[in-house]
């Protein structure tokens, strides 16, 4: 199977899954919350970074739906 189809499969596998990371040092709290979101996926395989291909300025919306 190609690699950009299997991390698109897994990828989807997260969305609408959400986790809190909550850290502690010396009385300080962060909190962190991780979301997965289909847009995400366009970012997260750097398409964004390629300005060439015609993929790369389409709507993240449309790309999202194509995986």
């Amino acid at each position: 199977m190609d690699q950009l189809l299997e991390c698109a499969m897994a990828y989807q596998n997260l969305l609408n899954t959400a986790y809190r990371i909550v850290l502690g040092r010396k009385d300080k709290l962060t909190e962190l919350q991780l979301y997965f979101e289909p847009v995400g996926f366009h970012h997260l395989i750097g398409l964004h970074k390629l300005r060439d291909l015609r993929i790369s300025r389409a709507s993240r919306e449309k790309f999202s739906t194509t995986y």
